[in-house]
């Protein structure tokens, strides 16, 4: 199992990775599992830096509020080449999490797969995870087990 720190959220992943590199404007960062070469991502920001973030939003609202304006961002996308499509799958946790998935749909390439994503908070901190569809992993029940389980095990600094 490798560990890794970001923003002041320890994560426990549950193969090795290797660190691929950071997204500075969307704070994410890129890994790929080097047992099956699965691709994934973290994004750790603080919640009140969003400009829909208010003080009155309950956890469920938030996620649901991000979830929205990421979809939105896919949905409404100016660039004409990128095309997407975009599902909810799940809340569950008494809505403390949200699941949903992504297919960036290309015409100059093959690689139209889906990635699911997990959306949460931990420690007023707004976390997502994606993972992509790689020849060893491509049904969503096997990848949203794999968010989770990367999301139960999260630990913070106290």
């Amino acid at each position: 199992m490798d560990v890794l720190e970001l923003n002041g959220i320890t994560f426990h992943f549950p193969s090795r990775f290797e660190y691929l590199g950071k997204n500075t404007n969307a704070n994410q960062h890129f890994f790929k599992i080097k047992k099956t070469n699965q691709m994934f991502t973290v994004s750790v920001r603080n919640k009140n830096l969003f400009e829909y973030y208010s003080d009155s939003l309950s956890t469920t609202e938030l996620i649901k509020k991000y979830y929205n304006w990421e979809s939105n961002y896919w949905s409404n996308n100016s660039d004409e080449k990128i095309k997407a499509e975009i599902k909810q799958l799940e809340n569950n946790h008494n809505d403390d999490i949200l699941l949903w998935k992504l297919r960036i749909i290309d015409k100059n390439e093959n690689d139209n797969k889906w990635s699911i994503f997990l959306i949460g908070i931990i420690e007023n901190k707004l976390v997502s995870m994606s993972l992509k569809d790689t020849k060893e992993l491509t049904i969503d029940s096997e990848k949203i087990k794999f968010l989770k389980e990367i999301y139960e095990n999260v630990s913070t600094k106290l």
